[in-house]
């Protein structure tokens, strides 16, 4: 799936959680003030 996002003012909250010796789990949050995302199956703003 091709999406393109345009966005301003953008957070990036990523927060790790190990889950053993070899995987760790990141928790992503990603925050925009303003954003477009448009893509062959939806487009939102």
């Amino acid at each position: 799936m091709d999406h393109t996002i345009n966005a301003s003012d953008v957070q990036i909250h990523v927060q790790p959680a190990i889950l053993d010796d070899t995987r760790t789990r990141l928790d992503i949050q990603i925050y925009a003030a303003t954003a477009d995302v448009t893509g062959q199956w939806m487009s939102k703003g």
